[in-house]
């Protein structure tokens, strides 16, 4: 277990009271450390790398799929456009038909209990809110039918 995991663990562990749970844990040995944490149904991947080899600076993302099933066109684009336009910290993005929102901090020896939880925080809550910010329009027509709704 790398320093970085460790001190992530234990963040998580010190503040078990406040419901984040680990799900899973990474044993891979290299770069990258990878937890999934949940905090009521929302998921959280987070993924540390190094950015720097020289000084072994870290980045650490935590990173929630808001969506998925989307229907990617110019509309939804510009709706998370604008929408990271008005957010302080992290970003809306789009792999295939997938919303996801990202949420990176500077890790290593330099990452810090309260920046951290802020980060997780900020991405559970980002991905609960998603929905009413973006509307429900853009899911595509089979999941309304699974779901027994004709939106």
């Amino acid at each position: 277990m790398t320093k970085l995991e460790e001190k992530i663990s234990g963040f998580i562990k010190n503040r078990s009271e406040d419901g984040f749970l680990i799900v899973k844990q990474s044993n891979m040995e290299g770069e990258n450390v990878d937890f999934f944490l949940l905090y009521g149904k929302t998921k959280i991947y987070i993924e540390c790398a190094i950015i720097n080899d020289k000084t072994k600076d870290e980045l650490v993302s935590l990173i929630s799929v808001v969506k998925r099933n989307c229907r990617v066109d110019g509309t939804l684009m510009s709706k998370l456009l604008e929408l990271n336009g008005q957010l302080l910290y992290g970003a809306f993005g789009i792999v295939e038909d997938i919303v996801f929102y990202r949420y990176s901090v500077l890790g290593g020896q330099h990452i810090d209990e309260d920046v951290f939880f802020n980060a997780l925080y900020a991405v559970t809550q980002e991905s609960q809110d998603f929905d009413a910010k973006i509307g429900i329009d853009f899911i595509e027509d089979e999941v309304k039918k699974e779901d027994g709704n004709d939106l």
